[in-house]
């Protein structure tokens, strides 16, 4: 009876432990052609994850974007954040591998959300209430059968989240993940 106990008993253990562990994401960023038709050219941007404490949503909700991407920001400097950076020579779509050392820091300091923040200028016309720079999804576990890739879009608004890598994205770059300079 014992050995029959060990033989299922240890894999339906470590099953559970697996479905337990802190959730991690591979995160996909692509920049929209129409942002290079705006500008003419694929400006040079940075989008930072942020993993949130519970505690600390209302006061990152609060921040607004200028503020954070301001050179010595305290608020950037201080929190734990991985940086994808878009630009001219670089604009290829951008991969956080659910691999990355920076998802370890974030189920540390216990977060219970994931910012994403894109420093492109806010349309003067905006009156949103909330900056679409700024995007917050809850860290959560996928479960048995959710997926474990999120997709966004810089558009010429903002940061999109999507449900599926975008159109544009050809063949090639939807099957090769580099994982050096976290590009897909």
């Amino acid at each position: 009876m014992k050995k029959t106990e060990l033989l299922f008993g240890i894999p339906l253990a470590l099953l559970m432990l697996a479905g337990c562990s802190s959730p991690a994401y591979d995160i996909e960023v692509y920049m929209s052609p129409k942002v290079k038709e705006k500008y003419q050219i694929r400006p040079s941007l940075e989008v930072d994850i942020v993993g949130v404490s519970q505690s600390g949503d209302e006061h990152f909700q609060a921040v607004p974007v200028n503020d954070y991407f301001t050179p010595g920001n305290a608020l950037r400097d201080g929190t734990e954040h991985a940086t994808l950076h878009f630009s001219e020579a670089n604009g290829a779509p951008k991969l956080l591998p659910k691999s990355d050392e920076i998802w370890k820091k974030f189920a540390d300091s216990s977060s219970a959300k994931l910012y994403l923040l894109v420093n492109l200028p806010l349309p003067t016309d905006s009156k949103q209430k909330t900056d679409p720079r700024k995007v917050a999804i809850p860290l959560e576990s996928t479960g048995w059968f959710g997926s474990d890739t999120r997709y966004f879009e810089i558009s010429t608004s903002g940061l999109n989240p999507l449900k599926k890598r975008p159109d544009y994205a050809t063949e090639e770059i939807q099957t090769e993940k580099k994982e050096e300079n976290h590009e897909i």
